[in-house]
């Protein structure tokens, strides 16, 4: 179907996009499951893990024909995007438009000679953090594996070998709970859950090759070099309460190698520094949430800064750190 005949389908006003969007969902080929939501897409989207399409759709990935300004009263506006109460518009220049209609349509348009498949990072990442952003979720640009029945979270700037640590962890025989991506709900009893994220591991070529997985590479990411997907050894499929999350940092001259807890008011800034498009997240009235967040997983675990050097060769001594501490917790609450 064509651009055009797709926005005549959709009709004009955003109302009716999403719900035009949701009637013909059945019909897109591509299934995923990411951030705990189900995906139907038009268009294959590398480094999501397929989903059965079972349950329904959350969400429906879709090229449309999107205009040059949202024409409705836009309430927020940034150098690239506003946003109204129905959607948000964002342009990449040289890339594309996207558009988030509500909490269940992400459309996308190719521009300056682009295809639809040079647009699939921004998809599965800015603009569904965007998205989840809307649906008012707290977003933490952070990797997370399942240990016994608890989420472990670690974020840090990108590079912080965040992505690394959860391959090196399922070397171990832990399930992937998230990565890049973790999203944090609060379930009916207050306790604050990372939603499963069905997604591959992006590693670059040097943790490839330092945690022996280069038998297991997958198709580059587009637009980096020397990075590829890795699908995870086991994939954690239900939501898990936080019992710990570390900011990562590499240990540099005299610092010393360990785990050095973090303050009420550090692990704020932590949270809040490593939210998912933090300065999106500002601009939507969001800082008290992961406030707020940072509380409630103080109450329900632990929160520390991981020092540690960034030296395959050090790596195990690194991970029998970690476990011993998760060891360490659970004899606590016993």
């Amino acid at each position: 179907m064509s651009c055009s005949a797709l926005a005549f389908m959709l009709g004009a006003m955003p109302g009716s996009i999403e719900s035009a969007t949701l009637r013909h969902e059945s019909k897109l080929p591509f299934r995923y499951r990411a951030c705990g939501l189900a995906i139907a897409s038009d268009i294959a989207l590398p480094g999501l893990l397929a989903g059965d399409g079972a349950g329904g759709t959350d969400l429906v990935v879709e090229a449309a024909a999107l205009p040059e300004e949202l024409n409705e009263d836009v309430l927020l506006r940034g150098p690239n995007w506003q946003r109204t109460r129905e959607a948000l518009l964002l342009r990449v220049p040289g890339v594309g438009r996207f558009r988030v209609v509500g909490e269940a349509a992400i459309q996308y348009q190719p521009e300056g000679g682009q295809g639809p498949e040079d647009l699939t990072a921004f998809l599965t990442g800015s603009m569904l953090g965007i998205l989840l952003h809307l649906r008012g979720d707290v977003v933490i640009h952070a990797s997370a594996v399942l240990a016994g029945d608890a989420a472990i979270l670690f974020c840090g700037a990108s590079g912080a070998g965040k992505s690394t640590l959860a391959a090196a962890l399922g070397q171990r025989g832990y399930a992937m709970l998230a990565d890049d991506l973790s999203v944090l709900r609060p379930g009916a009893d207050g306790v604050l859950r990372v939603a499963p994220d069905g997604r591959c591991h992006k590693l670059w070529e040097r943790s490839l090759g330092g945690l022996g997985l280069g038998d297991r590479r997958g198709d580059g990411v587009r637009h980096q070099i020397n990075k590829y997907y890795v699908p995870p050894r086991k994939v954690a499929t239900a939501p898990a309460p936080v019992a710990a999350l570390y900011e990562l940092e590499e240990q540099r001259g005299d610092d010393a190698f360990g785990l050095e807890p973090l303050s009420l008011p550090d692990a704020a800034h932590a949270i809040r520094a490593n939210a998912f498009r933090a300065r999106m997240m500002w601009r939507l009235g969001q800082g008290q949430d992961y406030f707020r967040c940072a509380a409630q997983i103080a109450r329900q675990g632990r929160m520390a800064t991981l020092r540690r050097p960034f030296d395959f060769a050090r790596l195990d001594a690194v991970l029998d750190l970690l476990e011993a501490d998760w060891a360490g917790a659970r004899e606590q609450g016993a």
